[in-house]
């Protein structure tokens, strides 16, 4: 495994960093080799001040993304090479580019992890039925907007684009609804285990 430097212009802020100390990102290219042979790239960030490294989560959304006002969320699945890639760093003892327990629950508590890409779309279309509902559980509070303003005004100033209110809104929001699908397949192996 290699790491490169990420050239592209990318936020330096997401709705999954959220819960941690510092929120500014590095992005990163996180390149599998075997022998002179490149198997994949992988995207990764650090952060919480470069405290450790997480591999970039897939975007999604409960509506479709042709909507203007989609529902967006931060997933993994687990069946796949980069949530392999993931749980290494996440279990790795004593290394410099894993989170502590404190930083590895807040970054999951922001992103959803489906078993595999069936129970993604299984999901989306059982949630894209509620969307009026799941908008209004997920909007953001004024509280969470000024919390979020104020801990990215640590790391950037006022004109940089992660203060943008657009930023800000579209990351609590996208934030919210990660954690309600979190919550909800949550119930979910909660019913599973009570109809057994």
């Amino acid at each position: 495994m290699y790491l490169e430097e990420d050239d592209e212009t990318r936020y330096r802020a997401e709705s999954y960093n959220l819960g941690q100390f510092r929120l500014s990102m590095s992005w990163n290219k996180l390149i599998l080799k075997y022998r002179n042979r490149t198997i994949d790239e992988l995207l990764v960030v650090f952060m919480d001040s470069a405290t450790f490294m997480t591999v970039t989560p897939s975007l999604g959304s409960i509506s479709p993304m042709s909507n203007s006002d989609m529902l967006t969320f931060q997933y993994y699945l687990a069946d796949s090479l980069d949530f392999a890639v993931e749980k290494l760093i996440l279990n790795m003892k004593r290394s410099s580019i894993t989170p502590n327990y404190n930083q590895q629950s807040k970054l999951l508590k922001r992103i959803v992890i489906f078993k595999n890409y069936n129970q993604l779309k299984q999901i989306k279309s059982v949630l894209q039925k509620q969307d009026e509902y799941i908008k209004g559980k997920c909007a953001p509070t004024k509280e969470q907007l000024e919390l979020c303003r104020g801990a990215l005004s640590m790391d950037f100033g006022k004109d940089t684009p992660e203060m943008n209110q657009g930023h800000i809104e579209v990351m609590c929001e996208e934030a919210n609804v990660s954690q309600f699908i979190n919550n909800y397949l949550q119930s979910e192996i909660i019913n599973n285990k009570r109809s057994r």
